[in-house]
């Protein structure tokens, strides 16, 4: 995490022989009242999703999910498994994601960048400079926000 962006970074192994895996990851999910209409936008250039709220309270409330690597693709935010009221906390709320049609034979890697804040700026939709390396022996090279990190591996 940093501020209010969190990064994730995924190697997912399928078992040989396995079926098809479609993959689904959602940002923080973005609760609402009742009467208001959450703002959703989606890029496909490089798979993004958002969506606003413009509470009465003021301020713009923003959750956003953009793919760094591998994602196939984009969807417009939605409530969980289409619902927009199955949340225990808000009254409604919706996720935005990013899909993975297919996850391709093993190791496959995908990461991506997600934004929860109560300061929205367009900015958040600017592409971020991440790089990054999964190591042959586990461990992550990263190179995010002008710092670099190692992320020791977990192991077997």
């Amino acid at each position: 995490p940093h501020k209010d962006q969190c990064l994730r970074i995924h190697r997912v192994e399928k078992p040989e022989g396995s079926s098809p895996i479609q993959l689904i990851e959602g940002a923080a999910a973005l609760g609402y009242a009742p009467g208001t209409t959450p703002a959703k936008g989606v890029s496909q250039d490089q798979p993004c999703s958002w969506a606003l709220v413009r509470p009465r309270s003021g301020g713009v409330f923003g959750s956003l999910i953009r793919s760094v690597a591998g994602y196939s693709r984009a969807q417009s935010a939605s409530g969980f498994r289409g619902d927009e009221h199955l949340n225990v906390i808000h009254d409604r709320a919706i996720t935005p994601t990013l899909v993975v049609d297919t996850v391709p034979d093993s190791p496959f890697i995908c990461a991506c960048l997600t934004v929860a804040t109560c300061a929205w700026s367009d900015s958040l939709l600017d592409e971020p400079e991440i790089e990054f390396s999964w190591n042959e022996d586990g461990s992550v090279d990263l190179k995010w926000q002008d710092e670099d990190f190692n992320i020791p591996s977990l192991g077997e």
